[in-house]
C-alpha cells in the first residue's frame, strides 16, 4: 500500500510540469554554474507547472567529448539529474542570469541561506561514487 501512495504521488507530480526548462552553463568555474543552475532552480521551484532540468554541455570547464562515467552531461558527472525529463538537442538552453531577486551573493540573511538550503536539499543530490 505505501509503495501504491508513492507511485500516485510521483504520479501527481509529473503530471503538473506542462513545460520543460532547461537550466545550462557557461564557460566558468564549477561553482559559479552551481550557483547559476541554484538560480534557475529556485524559479522553477517557484512555477509548479515548469520542470526542471539541468544540462550543461561543452561550454562547461569541465565536459569532456567522451563524457565521464557513463554521463555527457557535465550536471550529470557530479549529481543525480534534477528530474525525470531528459534533454533533447532540439530544446532551448537558458544560459542567462535570472533576476537577482531569486539569489544575491550579497544576501547574508538567515531567511537568504534557508532559501538556497531548501533548494539544494530539493534538487542537488551528489553522486554516490562522489560520496565515496
Amino acid at each position: 500500500m505505501r509503495w501504491f501512495l508513492i507511485f500516485i504521488f510521483v504520479a501527481s507530480i509529473s503530471t503538473l510540469c506542462q513545460e520543460k526548462y532547461v537550466i545550462g552553463c557557461e564557460n566558468a568555474g564549477l561553482f559559479s554554474n552551481f550557483y547559476h543552475a541554484l538560480n534557475h532552480l529556485a524559479w522553477c521551484q517557484d512555477h509548479p507547472e515548469i520542470c526542471p532540468v539541468v544540462y550543461w554541455d561543452e561550454r562547461s570547464a569541465y565536459w569532456m567529448p567522451n563524457g565521464y562515467h557513463g554521463a555527457f552531461n557535465v550536471w550529470e558527472y557530479y549529481f543525480e539529474p534534477v528530474s525525470d525529463q531528459p534533454y533533447q538537442s532540439d530544446e532551448i538552453i537558458h544560459r542567462h542570469a535570472l533576476n537577482p531577486e531569486y539569489f544575491s551573493l550579497l544576501d547574508h540573511s538567515v531567511t537568504h541561506r534557508y532559501a538556497i538550503n531548501e533548494i539544494i536539499e530539493r534538487y542537488v543530490k551528489i553522486k554516490p561514487d562522489l560520496q565515496k
